[in-house]
């Protein structure tokens, strides 16, 4: 089960339900100092290292290994005590094998953190997130030393909002090279000298890394990259755009003009409809017998309300009254206007102009109601469930801003 290289003296087995325990003795009589690598046979003191290997038919394995601490003979050498070292299985102060160390790397080089200490708890070798990612810093990653030549220079958030610093990709391998700690053109500078082959530089418009581009090498060529250009066009194109405003309204609405307008659609037209209210009289019948009918069997108001989805108000009223009550007519007000007078008049200008034009012209013509009585007859007047003609809407007028007139431009030249 252990690397060949340990010599094991005497070996016990403990198991319980969920874990399976190994109690090891060592046979290796002395050890090496790791500073100077003189070997020690003096013992000092014994301890018990704890061990976590890969689990056995989903049962936790703990080795259980009685180390050493040996006095050092060198003495000069600054460490004067030290603990006894195995094999390359076990590594200096680890709490479990190498290789259930490799397992849950890997898991967590896969799905990371969270995600790594759920699958290890389902594998039968549980631990925290904490752990995962502390075993994946634990690697050492070899930069790469030399590059394509061509590269490109943008910002880089170690922590959002925080801490940023530059990240340097290779533009033809499409590979990260390397990350600086921050964004200074002296940084960038030295990482360029220690790279002579880069001819290349692709970056944003920042004053540090334009800088640092040209004292780090001055044959390297800068250029923009194709996300500020398309900024760079798009902004100037957006300001060319800005001064014709005027004109670009003018052509919406020219475009826009009744016999250039399409009606809406008979589905559009649906959609735009009001939907019709269940206020009718027979329904509301159906309530109020209800209503009574549920309180004599004991029911408090609220509930009733809420059982026939009506206010406590309107089911209390219902309760007090013997008979159904009905709805009184409005009573015709002295403010009411001469609308009905240009019942025939409207539906010829109606859908070619729109409301403040045509009241304008009513006005004109005798109307003696103010705008908003207007438009609140003139609701009345198009709705389809009334006795009048309905009137076909059409779309309204659309105009764009110039930054989506711009972007829809460049989307169209892919650029």
């Amino acid at each position: 089960m252990l690397s060949c290289k340990l010599k094991i003296k005497q070996i016990a087995v403990f198991h319980t339900d969920t874990k399976i325990i190994f109690s090891i003795l060592p046979k290796q009589k002395r050890s090496s100092c790791p500073l100077c690598n003189k070997y020690g046979n003096r013992i000092h003191s014994h301890y018990v290292r704890s061990l976590a290997d890969l689990p056995i038919s989903g049962k936790l394995v703990q080795l259980q290994l009685r180390a050493r601490k040996f006095f050092c003979r060198n003495k000069s050498c600054p460490r004067k005590i030290f603990t006894e070292r195995f094999s390359q299985d076990i590594l200096p102060y680890a709490r479990r094998l190498c290789r259930s160390i490799d397992v849950l790397r890997s898991i967590g080089l896969e799905v990371g953190g969270n995600k790594g200490a759920l699958i290890s708890r389902i594998a039968g070798n549980p631990v925290s997130s904490s752990t995962i990612l502390r075993l994946i810093q634990q690697l050492e990653i070899e930069g790469t030393t030399t590059t394509s030549g061509v590269i490109g220079v943008d910002d880089w958030a170690f922590k959002k909002g925080r801490n940023y610093g530059a990240i340097i990709v290779d533009l033809e391998r499409k590979k990260v090279v390397d990350l600086l700690p921050d964004r200074e053109a002296d940084t960038l500078k030295q990482w360029l000298l220690k790279h002579p082959e880069i001819h290349t530089v692709s970056r944003d418009r920042a004053g540090a890394y334009s800088k640092g581009t040209k004292e780090g090498t001055k044959e390297a060529i800068e250029v923009a990259d194709r996300y500020h250009l398309h900024v760079n066009l798009r902004d100037a194109f957006k300001r060319v755009l800005h001064k014709h405003s005027t004109t670009l309204k003018a052509a919406f609405i020219a475009f826009s003009r009744p016999g250039n307008r399409e009606p809406l659609l008979e589905e559009e037209k649906a959609r735009s409809l009001p939907t019709p209210k269940c206020t009718s009289n027979s329904q509301r019948q159906m309530k109020f017998e209800k209503a009574k009918e549920l309180h004599q069997q004991g029911y408090r108001i609220k509930t009733i309300a809420k059982m026939l989805q009506a206010g406590p108000r309107t089911i209390g009223k219902y309760i007090q009254h013997d008979e159904f009550p009905k709805r009184q007519a409005p009573v015709p007000q002295a403010t009411m206007t001469n609308f009905h007078e240009f019942r025939e008049y409207l539906p010829k200008f109606y859908g070619k102009q729109d409301y403040p034009t045509l009241y304008k012209n009513i006005r004109d013509k005798g109307f003696n109601g103010k705008y908003t009585q207007f438009c609140s007859n003139m609701n009345q007047f198009i709705k389809p469930d009334s006795d009048n003609i309905f009137l076909p809407k059409l779309s309204p007028i659309k105009t764009w801003s110039t930054s989506k007139i711009s972007f829809m431009v460049l989307y169209q030249f892919n650029y």
